[in-house]
């Protein structure tokens, strides 16, 4: 209606109008009252909106949540879709609204203009579905991006120690590329829209008296046109595709209370996905698979303690506690029976220390044994542990789930060690995915079935030579887990960094380029008639100016991108101790999204609308001085306003930003069942992100009340000062101040949330600051080196006599005793005083990079990444296909789905193996290879070892004596708080009965240890 009321004004001031000085005043106010009604109507409107779409996005995600609590844990072990519906709802209106709109539009430039009008909309409907598909295309490979960076965040020990950062590197520099390339025409388009759009109405000599008419229609239209509706399209098609995928999710089939067992659900075998037969009997009795035929009825509460331990960022005392309440007396006892005590005294601040997410900052142990306590304090009656004890110490398994703690409970442990079937009330002994016999240990000693397993368990265990390496971190928990909130504005430093990633020649010449418009539109007002090929020439040159811009701040997304992504996956280890990998990911995400998308609209509306703003300011007080009393007062007003909503709204994106980070820590779906098992599940909540489209709302609509003033003020002052102004100056004025309308509420938020996008480029670049690890200083080791694989450890705080070349070395010791402090030192992942010596050359003198490319590992947790089985054995293609079929004699060759999820921990770590094979190197670390294979595979393993390794220095670490007690060259040595106590030869050690090895091996029961010493015995007289 203001252009209509606008029209109406300008007839007064026309030669010859019958319009009286009433007449302009009820114009005038009507012009002021619509100001008024605007932001009336239109900020409650986009608040409940805003609303509906957060609470329906919150919603989702509980819906899913709550269907993920209810599902078998087999049939979305592939699905991790949510959808976020706000920007849905924000603009959903608009997909009626929008064409109301435009047969508004069009009827009424019909009428004024003709048929030329026709170009605009059809351009407009031609390019909004190559902007919904470019949109798509983003989606997609930002997701995928993501993804793979949680692979590489997951595994960044083993990235590190491969010397994989560059492959990585290289993958998502790819994506990155790929994304940007539909970045850049989505923008194109979006500008190419709103200039063909506009131009196609200004193609004809038109006198000033239609133009301010023709201007205010085509400003009153443009973001509903240009804007909304081509954004509501956008979302409403991605939203169609998101929600098909919800959907098929719900549809799944929830698991009850009583489940019929079935071995093989949907044609794919529960081996696969688990780690063999012993383990699918478990997810049976966790109701995780699907009803076929018989009936499980289980009565009492289950706890879970998987296999692997499950450690999420948070306090000690929280992992252990994980939701119920706080018992003191019950807490400590806990402590006690898993021998946490000590572990305990040695952390700064003992329980209340936090630990990184996957417990990075704890020993293999401590988190076996907090695992282990988390069940025990639920107090459950039924007890289902898969095989933890192999990581914690014998004395500790013994007492706590054999004889001690638990004993009146019921227990069902899977195990491999035979030392507990003595105490074991009933054994079930199971073959080919049947139980072929069950009864106590005297009952069964008479089948055949039956010593023939324990015969294999002993001959197996304690013949082959087992190279096992229990991963026992040193590092002490961290109490950083908390990401770092910067408060204040930001820093003029950042923009400059910013400024200078996307090249400061593309930003000044978009400026001076656009002042340059602006003061050709001014002049080109004065006259009377404006040629249309001025026009277009205008707005031409202003167009490229704004797609230069756009390509300049690509650019400058891609620089800062690459940075924070070299700089972290080379940052020292200890970094992701400190830091969840959640909060990392909240970097390559959140923020780096907003530096694509959010902070490209806003860096550019601010920069133009400031300029047109001051334009209209300029053009308004020249044509009526008188405006200048008002507009003093006014404007400090706004300013005063801005800082004010500023000062809170930067905070509350601070705020918001980093309660995000929970929302990428991959917890939920992956140990479902644990949480399941223990009646767990996280809430989460909107607080922060609702706090910022209140204060929003509320600073547009006080700013659009001040506008409707200031027009106000204009449009009387306009029919007061009749008498000294024109009609094409009065038609100027109120078509320049009309648009102030929304659009200056929107620059002032804009500027204010200009800082606030500014505050992911500030956490970006604090991670491009990171110390880095210098992979290429030093000097680069001859192409043959290490020849011989020999060792010497010369002044390192942990001392070490030389390991000779072709040495097999185990370490053992109690957890948390310092056995891991040797890799760390080996791999170079945390620097230390003195140094390593590798046939004569010192590691801290080599190439970081070269170093770990010319040492092998097989780590404890063997992880695999999102591609072909080929990627994950050689991302540089250094080999040939006959290598790698041979290194994969033990694998199959398929697709890997996230973090390697299509193949067991027994399979991956094959696949680990063959990655040590494929790379033959003089140094092999082996992290527990066969702990988790059936003994087949696991005597295959061992002849491959000794087939692949035979030349080279292997170093074994663990907890395991059996695995370490017989070799051709193996030596064995005791760390107690980093210090060497003994390093011999087993079968020496073991003569010192009051020596730190021969009480390990007491621990391990009676008849274990003299198998041990029997093994240690005819070790050595087969070496002597």
């Amino acid at each position: 209606m203001q252009p209509v009321m606008i029209g109406r004004l300008l007839r007064y001031f026309s030669f010859g109008s019958k319009l009286t000085l009433a007449d302009a005043y009820v114009a005038a106010a009507s012009i002021a009252v619509i100001g008024v009604v605007t932001p009336f109507i239109h900020h409650p409107y986009f608040y409940y909106m805003q609303e509906l779409g957060m609470e329906l996005k919150v919603a989702s995600c509980g819906m899913i949540m709550k269907k993920v609590f209810a599902s078998f844990f087999s049939l979305f072990q592939n699905e991790n879709n949510l959808v976020s519906f706000f920007q849905l709802f924000l603009f959903i209106n608009y997909l009626w609204v929008g064409p109301l709109m435009l047969i508004a539009y069009f009827c009424v430039l019909w009428d004024k203009i003709g048929i030329s009008c026709t170009a605009g909309f059809v351009t407009l409907v031609l390019f909004v579905p190559a902007q919904s598909y470019f949109s798509r295309q983003m989606g997609r490979f930002s997701d995928k991006r993501v993804s793979v960076m949680n692979e590489i965040l997951s595994g960044i020990r083993v990235v590190k120690m491969y010397a994989w950062e560059d492959a990585f590197a290289t993958i998502i520099a790819d994506l990155r590329n790929r994304k940007y390339y539909f970045i850049s025409k989505n923008k194109r388009f979006f500008l190419l829209n709103g200039f063909y759009f506009f131009i196609s109405f200004f193609q004809q000599h038109k006198t000033l008296l239609k133009n301010p008419f023709q201007v205010a229609l085509f400003s009153s239209f443009q973001l509903p046109l240009t804007l909304f509706f081509p954004f509501s399209l956008q979302h409403i098609f991605e939203s169609k595709v998101s929600l098909d995928r919800i959907q098929s999710f719900l549809e799944l089939e929830e698991y009850g209370s009583q489940q019929e067992l079935c071995w093989n659900p949907a044609g794919e075998s529960l081996e696969k996905a688990d780690d063999g037969v012993q383990s699918s009997l478990l997810m049976s009795l966790l109701r995780e698979t699907r009803l076929v035929n018989g009936k499980l009825d289980i009565s009492g509460r289950i706890a879970y303690v998987p296999q692997e331990p499950w450690i999420f960022p948070g306090t000690v005392r929280e992992n252990i506690l994980f939701g119920s309440a706080y018992d003191k007396k019950k807490y400590h006892e806990v402590i006690r029976v898993c021998s946490l005590s000590k572990d305990f005294s040695q952390l700064p601040f003992g329980d209340a220390s936090t630990v990184g997410d996957q417990g990075h900052s704890l020993s293999g142990g401590q988190k076996a044994r907090i695992s282990l306590a988390r069940a025990v304090y639920s107090d459950a009656d039924i007890y289902i542990l898969d095989d933890p004890l192999s990581a914690v110490d014998a004395a500790v398994g013994r007492y706590l789930c054999i004889s001690g703690f638990l004993k009146q409970k019921l227990i069902i442990l899977v195990t491999h060690q035979i030392q507990f079937l003595g105490s074991a009330k009933l054994i079930l002994l199971m073959q080919d995915s049947h139980i072929v016999a069950s009864g106590t240990m005297k009952e069964l000693e008479g089948l055949s079935s039956f010593l023939e397993i324990i015969k294999v368990l002993v001959e197996e265990y304690l013949t082959f030579n087992f190279f096992r390496f229990l991963k026992a971190e040193e590092e002490k928990a961290k109490n950083s887990m908390e990401e770092d909130r910067a408060t204040g504005d930001v820093s003029w430093r950042i923009y400059f960094l910013y400024l200078k990633a996307m090249g400061s020649r593309s930003v000044l010449l978009f400026c001076v380029g656009l002042l340059k418009v602006k003061l050709k539109s001014v002049l080109v007002s004065v006259f009377e008639e404006a040629r249309a090929s001025w026009i277009f020439a205008y707005k031409f040159i202003y167009n490229s100016r704004c797609i230069l811009f756009r390509l300049a701040q690509i650019n400058g997304s891609r620089v800062l991108h690459n940075q924070m992504f070299n700089t972290v996956v080379k940052t020292p280890v200890l970094f992701f101790d400190y830091n969840p990998i959640g909060i990392i990911l909240n970097r390559f995400s959140k923020d780096v999204g907003t530096m694509d998308d959010q902070l490209s609209f806003v860096f550019f509306d601010m920069v133009a609308g400031a300029l047109q703003i001051g334009g209209i300011v300029v053009v308004v007080l020249l044509l009526n001085p008188l405006i200048f009393l008002p507009f003093f007062p006014l404007s400090f007003l706004f300013w005063f306003l801005r800082q004010f909503y500023l000062s809170s709204s930067r905070d509350i994106k601070r705020l918001e930003a980093t309660s995000k980070f929970i929302f990428f820590l991959d917890f939920s779906v992956d140990n479902v069942f644990l949480i399941r098992s223990l009646c767990f599940v996280q809430d989460f909540n909107s607080a922060a992100f609702y706090l910022s489209i209140v204060t929003a709302r509320w600073f547009g609509s006080v700013i659009d009340y001040l506008v409707a003033v200031f027009i106000a003020i204009v449009a009387f002052f306009s029919v007061f000062s009749s008498g000294l102004l024109n009609g094409g100056e009065v038609g100027l004025m109120l078509v320049y101040v009309v648009q102030l309308t929304g659009f200056f509420s929107w620059i002032m938020r804009q500027s204010a949330e200009l800082q606030n996008a500014m505050v992911s480029v500030e956490r970006i670049i604090k991670y491009v600051e990171l110390p880095v690890e210098d992979v290429r200083k030093g000097s680069k080791p001859p192409e043959d080196w290490p020849q011989w694989g020999n060792i010497s450890f010369r002044n390192v705080a942990m001392r070490y006599n030389p390991f000779g070349p072709c040495f097999q070395v185990g370490i053992v010791g109690r957890t948390g005793a310092g056995k891991s402090s040797l890799l760390n030192v080996l791999f170079r992942l945390t620097e230390s005083e003195g140094g390593v010596v590798i046939d004569n050359l010192n590691t801290k003198e080599t190439q970081l990079c070269e170093l770990r490319k010319r040492l092998s590992i097989i780590p404890q947790d063997p992880v695999l990444f999102i591609g072909s089985l080929r990627q994950n054995l050689d991302p540089f293609d250094d080999y040939t296909e006959d290598k790698l079929w041979r290194a994969l004699e033990q694998a199959q060759f398929c697709r890997i789905g996230e973090g390697g999820a299509n193949f067991s921990v027994g399979q991956r770590q094959l696949i680990c193996l063959a990655r040590a094979i494929l790379k033959n190197a003089r140094i092999l670390v082996i992290d527990e290879a066969t702990a988790n294979v059936d003994l087949e595979t696991d005597s295959l393993i061992q002849k491959a070892i000794k087939m692949n390794f035979a030349e080279s220095t292997v170093l074994t670490i663990a907890h395991r004596l059996h695995t370490i007690m017989q070799s051709d060259k193996i030596m064995v040595s005791f760390i107690t708080n980093g210090t060497l106590v003994e390093f011999d030869v087993p079968y020496v050690l073991l003569r010192n009965e009051q020596g730190a090895f021969s009480a390990l091996v007491a621990e391990t029961g009676e008849e274990t240890s003299r198998m041990l010493k029997e093994l240690a015995f005819r070790s050595y007289n087969e070496r002597h």
